[in-house]
């Protein structure tokens, strides 16, 4: 599928790991009684809803490669408000997203992309400061993957490696 395991695009969303699906026995009238391979073919449809992949992504460690961050959370908060897009930022840290993202979800992670931005990619630092954010909810700490991991853990892993501002 894509760089980070699937996408979500209105009422579509594919993945290829880190999702469980139940699957029962029961055969659906009409439909063929073979399972067959089609791997190419479901790529090729995931392109046709997503696009290709990005490339020019940054990884983790290119984060830290920029500089060290040794300010403390509040003039991390500060510079991204002034920033050029400091005024999304202020509406995603107030828990505004409405009228911006299809989903709330969507503007976690949009979030989260500006903070691993200012934090260089500490995920520690993103965890802690979103926690302050108004977009914080019960989802965050819930478990959603069949690793173990909670929904707040896999979206600043995702914003942390793949280092898009959103």
């Amino acid at each position: 599928m894509d760089s980070n395991g699937g996408r979500r695009k209105g009422g579509i969303e594919m993945y290829d790991r880190t999702r469980y699906f139940t699957v029962t026995a029961d055969h659906l009238d009409g439909t063929p009684m073979l399972i067959n391979e089609c791997t190419a073919e479901l790529e090729r449809l995931h392109t046709l809803f997503f696009g290709k992949p990005k490339t020019n992504q940054c990884t983790n460690s290119q984060f830290r490669q920029l500089r060290p961050i040794r300010i403390c959370d509040e003039e991390i908060l500060n510079r991204a408000r002034r920033a050029a897009n400091g005024s999304r930022f202020e509406r995603l840290w107030r828990g505004d997203w409405r009228d911006s993202y299809p989903s709330q979800s969507e503007a976690d992670l949009a979030l989260c992309n500006m903070l691993a931005f200012w934090t260089g990619g500490d995920s520690d630092r993103v965890d802690s400061l979103f926690r302050r954010s108004g977009l914080m909810r019960p989802k965050w700490d819930q478990r959603h993957f069949n690793d173990g991991s909670t929904y707040g853990g896999a979206t600043v892993a995702r914003a942390c490696t793949r280092g898009v501002r959103s």
